[in-house]
């Protein structure tokens, strides 16, 4: 008879600080959902005292803040191309569907973007001795 080759699979327990951080980003996205609602800043510090009695809501609230900026922090190129995309796709998808009316705002998105390119990128800086 063969000999079952079973290899026993270890897991490895995080660290309590990777939980730590890792419970952190959780509630900082939760607070960053309740601020794109548009839930005001007393009302967020009070879901935080309500969901986290022993955290305070003030670090949360900027933590989330700063996540929001960043996010928005996006390549006007990369931006420009996303919108085409997502303005083709949903062309595409009016017109399997039978959507005219939407087709015909997508062609006109469409001509609005082809008439307004986006800024180009700055280019980085050369190196120092270049």
């Amino acid at each position: 008879m063969a000999r079952s080759r079973t290899r026993k699979l270890t897991t490895s327990k995080p660290s309590a600080t990777a939980l730590r951080a890792a419970l952190r980003a959780d509630r900082v996205a939760r607070v960053a959902r309740w601020i794109l609602q548009g839930r005001s800043e007393h009302a967020i510090s009070g879901a935080c005292r309500r969901a986290w009695p022993r955290t305070a809501a003030q670090p949360l609230i900027v933590s989330a803040m700063q996540q929001i900026a960043e996010q928005g922090q996006v390549d006007p190129g990369l931006a420009y191309g996303w919108c085409v995309e997502a303005t083709r796709a949903v062309y595409h998808r009016a017109l399997r569907e039978g959507d005219l009316p939407v087709a015909l705002r997508a062609v006109n998105q469409m001509a609005a973007l082809t008439r307004r390119p986006p800024e180009p990128s700055p280019d980085p800086e050369p190196p120092a001795g270049a």
